[in-house]
């Protein structure tokens, strides 16, 4: 199935860029290309943008990730 395919760059957190381009991003969560987009825009999610292109340093990810599944068992 080439979906599933498409999901399988990275196993873990480990494999990741320490910095992610918006396309690793995508492939990560496993969310299309435009929902990755939508996401590095909001306030408080760790992107950085340099030039016209948006990265997202990895540990900052992972702390987001973690602080957001907190939230949810508030």
């Amino acid at each position: 199935m080439q979906t599933a395919k498409k999901y399988q760059k990275y196993k873990s957190p480990d494999d990741l860029p320490m910095l992610l381009k918006v396309k690793d991003l995508a492939e990560f969560l496993g969310i299309n290309v435009n929902k990755a987009y939508q996401l590095v825009k909001i306030n408080d999610f760790p992107s950085i943008q340099i030039g016209g292109t948006y990265h997202i340093p990895r540990q900052g990810l992972l702390n987001w990730i973690k602080a957001k599944s907190l939230e949810s068992f508030e």
